[in-house]
């Protein structure tokens, strides 16, 4: 924690998040807002997303489509909202 605030990180693929940062790339100690609920917000995609896919998290915290044959290992994160080639922004309307 920095100031009473909770400390969080990036999870990894498939990861339970407990909500998406406002920003890229923070740097270590900077407070950084986060989404969270049910809000549609944008993401960097990880790998090519189609709009309706399920989302859960990429290796590096981006939004990737569902894997499914390891489904029992992922937790959605939301649906995406809009088409976009891998690294370019995605809305996703979360479900956390």
């Amino acid at each position: 924690t920095k100031s009473n605030l909770p400390q969080v990180a990036h999870c990894g693929a498939g990861g339970r998040a407990c909500g998406v940062s406002r920003w890229d790339a923070p740097t270590a100690d900077d407070v950084v807002g986060m989404y969270c609920g049910t809000q549609l917000v944008p993401m960097v995609a990880d790998g090519a997303v189609t709009a309706g896919d399920i989302i859960m998290s990429g290796a590096t915290g981006g939004a990737k489509t569902w894997v499914t044959a390891a489904s029992d290992a992922n937790h959605e994160l939301g649906q995406a909202w809009s088409t976009a080639a891998d690294t370019a922004t995605v809305y996703v309307k979360l479900n956390l």
